[in-house]
């Protein structure tokens, strides 16, 4: 399978990191980010799971984890580095010209949707770049422990 390399945007470029470090600076960078909600109570654990267990099979998943917005750590989020060049939504990726021109890493993603039980996957969480042969799936909320409440009559049935 072909793994396209992301590339993510700096928002800003701030201080540099004391001696030693080589030249580090600290960065912001662009993300999506998402939480829990009534309608999605596990999106967080979904999504966090399934954008480990996707890159580690080294599918194009953007690179994510856990952010928090305060201190108090009960305002969690999930973020993932936005891949887009100016920030917008990537148009709906055409499923048939990503079959024809990567079969292999399609095969390799409905092989992942099926060991994640993701039943949401659709061309408009898919981005494919046909000129550059680039792909990115994202959207793994409705996955794993489900949606709406689905997710205890999952574990249930393990």
């Amino acid at each position: 399978m072909r793994q396209p390399v992301g590339c993510y945007r700096i928002i800003t470029v701030g201080r540099q990191l004391g001696v030693g470090v080589a030249g580090s600076h600290f960065l912001e960078v662009s993300a999506v980010a998402k939480k829990n909600t009534a309608r999605l109570p596990y999106c967080v654990p979904n999504e966090l799971i399934c954008g480990e267990i996707g890159r580690f099979l080294r599918l194009p998943v953007p690179p994510c984890g856990i952010v928090r917005s305060d201190v108090s750590r009960k305002d969690v989020w999930f973020a993932s580095l936005d891949f887009t060049s100016a920030g917008d939504t990537p148009p709906p990726a055409d499923a048939r010209q990503c079959a024809k021109r990567l079969p292999d890493l399609v095969t390799g993603i409905l092989c992942f949707d099926i060991l994640v039980a993701n039943t949401d996957r659709h061309c408009g969480n898919m981005a494919f770049e046909s000129r550059n042969l680039r792909m990115h799936i994202f959207d793994h909320s409705h996955a794993l422990f489900g949606c709406a409440g689905s997710g205890q009559g999952r574990v249930s049935r393990l």
